[in-house]
């Protein structure tokens, strides 16, 4: 049922059956593993590469160490007040605003 709503992009309701899934009966979906589990376990290797993705999912962009310096500091706020935008606006399932952001920013900066 969930890939039936995933299919024809109606991923609300998609989401919907996997956290009904995760409530009712403990079970947790991978998506790039296409496997579930009970209990979430999906193998010590996998678990441990679960934790860093949760740990980097929670804590939003930041820029790169090996990063070009930007033209100067207003660049480089204006860059990331951009990504924190697009980011929240992917969040929000508002996918429009979100391509809009990237384009201007390719725009700008490509």
């Amino acid at each position: 049922e969930r890939t039936k709503f995933k299919m024809i992009r109606e991923y609300a309701k998609a989401d919907l059956v996997r956290e009904g899934l995760r409530t009712k009966f403990n079970v947790l979906i991978d998506d790039r593993l296409k496997e579930w589990s009970v209990g979430g376990d999906f193998g010590e290797e996998h678990n441990a590469q679960r934790e860093i993705a949760d740990k980097f999912a929670n804590r939003g962009y930041i820029k790169s160490t090996s990063s070009l310096a930007p033209e100067d500091e207003e660049t480089d706020e204006y860059i990331q007040n951009h990504v924190d935008s697009r980011a929240a606006a992917k969040k929000d399932r508002n996918f429009d605003t979100a391509d809009k952001i990237r384009l201007d920013l390719a725009q700008r900066f490509d």
